[in-house]
């Protein structure tokens, strides 16, 4: 096993143990304040500041099922998902609403890098260097140490990346 997926495999087994950053804690107030009303979120931002680790907190607190891709709907067992690495276009988020429904889903997160280009309620995630400070730290507890300040956080669970970004700085 390489040692990126080790570090994954570290950060899923201990996550619940892990702070939110400032940004993924607005952005988490704002989906649960939003899922009140509208069945369907948009949780969007560029790739690398912190989308699917905040999906998975989120399924973890509310006990949603996460789903890392579109292609997993069969395994849906509860009426409430969260959708990773969906794409933004009008046509797959209305497909994907049909599917939903069908499976007797009724309120689901989208998470994607760009905003979905339909009626859906949208809350963007962004990254600061005070969140990658947070995430430096919350790594230090999986044993991943880093020198590098990223503008993106792959960089600091990927160790090739951080290398390459490394030589570059």
């Amino acid at each position: 096993m390489n040692e990126f997926v080790r570090n994954l495999n570290e950060i899923k087994k201990k996550r619940n143990r892990f702070k939110l950053t400032k940004s993924q804690e607005k952005a988490y107030s704002e989906i649960v304040n939003l899922l009140q009303i509208p069945r369907f979120v948009n949780l969007h931002g560029y790739t690398g500041v912190g989308k699917t680790f905040l999906g998975w907190r989120l399924a973890d607190t509310l006990n949603w099922d996460y789903m890392p891709h579109i292609n997993h709907f069969s395994n849906v067992k509860c009426e409430c998902v969260i959708i990773d690495n969906f794409p933004s276009n009008r046509q797959a988020y209305r497909d994907a609403i049909y599917e939903l429904r069908v499976r007797g889903v009724c309120k689901a997160v989208f998470i994607t890098r760009k905003p979905i280009e339909d009626y859906i309620a949208h809350v963007s995630l962004s990254l600061t260097e005070e969140d990658i400070e947070i995430v430096k730290n919350n790594l230090a507890m999986c044993g991943i140490y880093t020198k590098i300040t990223p503008k993106n956080l792959w960089y600091l669970v990927n160790p090739t990346l951080g290398e390459i970004y490394d030589r570059r700085a």
